[in-house]
């Protein structure tokens, strides 16, 4: 049982490029255009980000992304594929459940691509 679990952790946590704790807005719309929802990154990087939806969007399903950094000037855009989804329970009576997803960089131009590669970097050096 303990392997198990030790695969199942060292399965979820294998990213290509380091991620950031970073808030910032965004708007991630499923591809068919049925769900458009705005709401705030828990964490950035080159490869994707993880943001908490009040959806479920399912897993593996294209999205559109509007990424809106805090420094001023026009949004990153990016095509997605939510690949990890956690389901977070209420903890309090009235709750909303939330769902946790990651979300990986398909189309990003390479422009952008710099621009939250920078961001990054600057955090991880602010933060040592």
């Amino acid at each position: 049982m303990y392997i198990i679990a030790t695969m199942i952790w060292g399965g979820i946590d294998q990213r290509k490029f380091p991620r950031i704790s970073y808030r910032c807005l965004i708007k991630v719309s499923s591809s068919d255009g049925a769900n458009v929802i705005e709401t705030f990154t828990e964490n950035i990087g080159v490869g994707g980000i993880c943001v908490s939806l009040d959806t479920d969007l399912g897993l593996f399903k294209d999205v559109d992304l509007d990424i809106f950094l805090k420094e001023k000037g026009k949004p990153i855009i990016s095509k997605g594929t939510t690949v990890w989804i956690v389901k977070r329970h209420p903890t309090f009576q009235g709750e909303k459940t939330v769902f946790d997803t990651g979300i990986e960089f398909r189309e990003i131009s390479e422009k952008d691509k710099v621009k939250v590669s920078q961001l990054v970097d600057s955090l991880i050096k602010s933060d040592s």
